[in-house]
């Protein structure tokens, strides 16, 4: 395992805004994402195999003290279902602190700006 300093994974962030590839699949876009939150202190909750879940809950719900992010990962041509649609219109309804987006490869720099935002 490699122990950064502050220094360091600032640089390596910084380094990592670059918008990616618009080819890049929705699986290794959503460890991506991961990874990053992660090391920010986010924890995390992704169905691995939805096929036995209700549809259309978000990919990945992410959380840290006074934050609720729910967020459907998609392609840059991904189009959301109508379950989709429906369960982020209900969770964009309960209001603050829940955080409703759809995220896609080519919204990576401000993603990274929204994970690595500081608490507070």
């Amino acid at each position: 395992m490699i122990a950064w300093s502050e220094t360091d994974y600032q640089a390596y962030l910084a380094r990592q805004g670059a918008p990616l590839p618009e080819a890049l699949t929705e699986g290794r876009f959503l460890a991506k994402i991961l990874g990053v939150a992660q090391r920010q202190g986010w924890l995390s909750y992704h169905t691995h195999n939805s096929r036995r879940s209700a549809p259309g809950f978000p990919d990945l719900v992410l959380c840290r003290p006074g934050e609720l992010l729910c967020i459907e990962v998609k392609t840059a041509q991904g189009k959301l279902t109508l379950p989709q649609q429906t369960w982020l219109q209900m969770l964009e309804r309960v209001g603050t602190p829940v955080e409703v987006a759809v995220w896609r490869p080519g919204e990576w720099p401000a993603i990274l700006t929204r994970l690595t935002r500081p608490l507070g």
